[in-house]
């Protein structure tokens, strides 16, 4: 087993992580592990605020129009009644 373990880790894909634990000390090593698993993490979280600021926008946009559409809705109203009153 500890032939196999040691044949994996001097293959060609291995060996610069390898090489790169084997000079690390303790501290180097967990702090190196940690910044692997952090990146992810900062990616997605990223991405996530991002969705976060582009559904605001959207939501701010929509709010605008609702304004936009209720301040028309007067001169609707009037268009009709006059277009109703016409016709008779």
């Amino acid at each position: 087993m500890k032939k196999l373990i040691q044949r994996l880790l001097n293959s060609g894909l291995w060996h610069p992580g390898s090489v790169l634990m084997g000079q690390l000390k303790f501290p180097g090593k967990m702090l190196l592990i940690s910044a692997a698993f952090m990146l992810p993490v900062l990616c997605l979280s990223v991405s996530y605020l991002n969705a976060v600021n582009q559904d605001l926008t959207f939501a701010k946009k929509e709010r605008a129009g609702v304004r936009y559409s209720k301040s028309l809705y007067a001169a609707m109203e009037a268009a009709i009644n006059w277009r109703y009153h016409t016709r008779l």
